[in-house]
């Protein structure tokens, strides 16, 4: 049963993913990120893994639900492999500034984002 909740929330975090690609492709040449949609999915999927993490360890939720929500829904959302690759292909267009800014706002966003939502969560929970 586990491993058909998480191949369902794969493939609506995946569905979701593809969605923001679609929102933001009419900005693409606007903004200044060619990766903005895997960005923003990273970005996003990293403040709800914080959230649910800590909300499932407050509230002791079953392993199941664990593994559809972080595994398998946000786990689809986020893309690793979109993040590498939108940053090897910067390089090829010389932009070596715009690389080094993706991969801080990447790396140092995610980071932070998790825990902020992993501390909002805790202090709604002790409210």
């Amino acid at each position: 049963m586990q491993w058909a909740l998480i191949a369902l929330g794969g493939a609506l975090g995946s569905l979701l993913r593809a969605g923001i690609k679609q929102w933001l492709l009419p900005t693409q040449d606007r903004l200044f990120l060619s990766g903005n949609a895997t960005l923003l999915a990273n970005l996003v999927g990293c403040f709800l893994i914080g959230l649910i993490f800590q909300w499932t360890v407050e509230k002791n939720l079953s392993l199941s639900i664990q593994a559809f929500l972080i595994t398998g829904l946000l786990g689809g959302l986020t893309t690793y492999s979109s993040f590498i690759m939108d940053l090897m292909l910067m390089p090829q267009k010389k932009d070596w500034a715009l690389s080094g800014l993706y991969l801080g706002l990447s790396i140092t966003g995610g980071v932070l984002l998790f825990i902020l939502g992993r501390n909002l969560i805790r202090d709604l929970m002790l409210s």
